[in-house]
């Protein structure tokens, strides 16, 4: 039986002389105590020591990795949960993994795209939508805007607010 992974954040660069790593992690997650972190290729468990914020990003100390070298390879690497531990969220919140990839069609049946990416802004998340000619489109993850996300279905139903697509 295969293990299907999550990500949930990456590690970006070493940060100071103890191995520490700089890294960005979806705060619903910063409290495990251990991960899982693929680089070229491979997935390996690590324990957690610590998590802290840093500037912009949070500073994450791994066990076994005690030198700035040490924490150099593991420089982009992907932070990642078994699938089976994440969660179960309440009706309507959905996890970035479950959205990504999610054709996006308007209310009149017109067909926006797919989501590509997640934007974490302050006040809502926005979605990156790919158009079919090549066009990104933002669209904010609004009551206003996204009138119904059906995962089974694999699409997303938005209202087309003026200005929204074009650009």
């Amino acid at each position: 039986m295969s293990v299907a992974y999550v990500e949930v954040g990456r590690l970006l660069k070493p940060h100071g002389l103890k191995g520490e790593i700089k890294a960005v992690l979806d705060m619903a997650f910063s409290d495990m105590e251990t991960f899982f972190i693929e680089r070229a290729g491979t997935v390996e468990p690590v324990r957690v020591n610590s998590i802290r914020d840093g500037t912009n990003s949070l500073i994450v100390q791994l066990s076994g990795i005690e030198t700035p070298e040490r924490a150099q390879e593991y420089a982009g690497a992907l932070i990642k949960i078994d699938e089976n531990d994440l969660p179960v969220l309440s009706e309507g919140h959905y996890y970035h993994h479950e959205i990504i990839g999610l054709e996006v069609i308007t209310t009149t049946g017109e067909r926006v795209g797919i989501v590509t990416d997640i934007l974490d802004v302050k006040s809502n998340d926005v979605y990156v939508v790919e158009g079919g000619d090549g066009k990104e489109h933002l669209i904010p993850a609004i009551a206003d805007v996204i009138k119904e996300i059906n995962i089974k279905e694999g699409t997303i139903t938005i209202e087309v607010m003026e200005g929204l697509l074009q650009g």
